[in-house]
């Protein structure tokens, strides 16, 4: 009967695709996306970029692209969040643009941090062989560390601000944070197809059957993270219209819904296999990090609640302000006082007597008064 609820044992590998292949496919959909005109940069950009990374891998000798499943979701869930960040953008009166823009430099930065930070707490001895012989970076994986990912989005978060002259970021991060759920489905369901994090043994129906085709069951600490994401992005979805939203929301309740998922599944992790990650009095990394993000999540819940709904940059707003239009510098031009005519200029020459005779005795009696 367990059988028969334990998740069958599988692995997604990566699959040796023909360079010629690859580069036709992304140019072909480079062609389609093409036809609509405001895709067209985009698209031009893409394929350009593919013909030229095509001929450098071909002049390096590459005859075959390996796709791996994980990268394919994890791409995946980049391109889809993205793109609900700035949907969404525009329906909260915010420039899409320059979500995408802030989006692109969190992150990139946030990949860059959670592979080196990974190394640092989690493979310290992959980290030193790398930084003894440079020429092993591309034969060696340090792995990602997920709050090592958060910490590089503060810090990419940071830069964006500086190169942009200092515009406010509060609006734009909260669009990044709503989105950040749909991305994490995406993301850790790359981790699961490929068993990046085994758990202890266990007889829990969600388990999965002959991990690593030892003949045990074991929990899967990936496949937990994907239900959290697919509650958590609901939870957003039903917020989004909240009346009166304070402005930040989904920054405060991103890391106080994750952290204490990821602190009580730390627990679940395998100890018993040589690739455990490693503790420190009796915790992970990952869960000491998790408590500063709590108290983080709390703080900044206060301030966000405290602040209330906060206007938007008339630069950042959507759809954008017109510009308006310089006032002249030079000195304003006197406008000529026209002489006013006298009453009697514009009277028919051929007036009766009687009319005539008639004005000045009016005139006269106005002056008595």
């Amino acid at each position: 009967m367990g059988t028969f609820l334990y998740i069958p044992w599988f692995k997604v590998g990566e699959w040796p695709v023909p360079l010629t292949w690859a580069i036709g496919v992304v140019l072909g959909l480079c062609a389609l996306a093409a036809i609509r005109e405001k895709w067209r940069p985009q698209a031009v950009s893409t394929g350009t970029l593919a013909l030229v990374a095509g001929a450098a891998a071909w002049w390096a000798g590459f005859e075959t692209v390996p796709v791996q499943g994980f990268g394919v979701l994890v791409a995946a869930g980049v391109i889809l969040g993205t793109r609900l960040a700035e949907y969404q953008a525009k329906q909260w009166g915010i420039h899409p643009a320059y979500v995408a823009d802030f989006a692109t430099h969190v992150v990139v930065i946030g990949l860059v941090s959670c592979y080196i930070l990974n190394g640092v707490f989690y493979e310290t001895d992959t980290l030193l062989e790398i930084l003894s012989d440079p020429t092993l970076i591309f034969k060696r994986w340090l792995g990602l560390s997920s709050f090592g990912g958060f910490i590089g989005a503060i810090f990419g978060l940071w830069v964006w601000k500086k190169r942009r002259g200092g515009l406010p970021t509060m609006h734009l991060a909260d669009c990044v944070a709503f989105a950040f759920p749909l991305g994490w489905i995406f993301g850790r369901m790359g981790c699961f197809v490929v068993h990046d994090h085994p758990g202890s043994e266990t007889t829990f129906f969600l388990g999965v059957e002959n991990y690593y085709e030892q003949g045990v069951v074991r929990h899967d600490l990936g496949l937990y993270e994907v239900i959290y994401a697919v509650v958590a992005m609901s939870i957003f979805w039903s917020l989004r219209n909240m009346k009166n939203r304070p402005t930040g929301l989904f920054i405060a309740l991103l890391p106080l819904m994750y952290v204490p998922i990821r602190f009580g599944l730390d627990f679940l992790r395998a100890t018993d296999l040589s690739s455990s990650d490693v503790r420190w009095w009796g915790m992970t990394p990952a869960q000491y990090a998790a408590l500063g993000f709590f108290v983080f999540s709390i703080w900044f819940l206060r301030k966000v609640r405290r602040d209330g709904v906060l206007p938007i940059p008339e630069k950042l707003q959507w759809p954008p302000v017109e510009e308006k239009k310089p006032e002249p510098t030079g000195k304003p031009k006197k406008k000529k006082k026209r002489k006013k005519k006298p009453a009697d200029a514009d009277a028919p020459t051929d007036a009766p007597a009687d009319d005539a005779g008639e004005r000045p005795k009016r005139r006269k009696k106005r002056k008595k008064n």
